[in-house]
């Protein structure tokens, strides 16, 4: 069984792929040259690559995970705190 990075690195590098094709394409057949920079889409994938490869490969993702838990928290709270401001300013009305 794939790990999940693995998966989302496969999925990364597919989805970088065509899109370079595409913007390609559409570059080649328009007149404005301006296409899709696929420079940091491909770091990303190179990134992913190297995580996966890393024997810390779990602490990485342990700490991305908690990253987000925590971020979701912080939300949580500011919009706890909006809504208890809004309150406040309705019962002052």
């Amino acid at each position: 069984m794939k790990s999940m990075s693995s998966w989302f690195v496969e999925r990364l590098s597919a989805a970088a792929s065509l899109r370079v094709a595409e913007c390609d394409s559409k570059a080649s057949s328009s007149n404005s040259g301006v296409g899709f920079d696929p420079e940091a889409l491909e770091r990303g994938a190179k990134a992913l690559r190297e995580i996966n490869n890393s024997p810390h490969a779990k602490k990485v993702l342990d700490l991305a995970n908690t990253q987000e838990i925590t971020k979701q928290q912080e939300h949580k709270a500011k919009e706890a705190e909006m809504q208890a401001a809004a309150s406040q300013y309705s019962v002052q009305q």
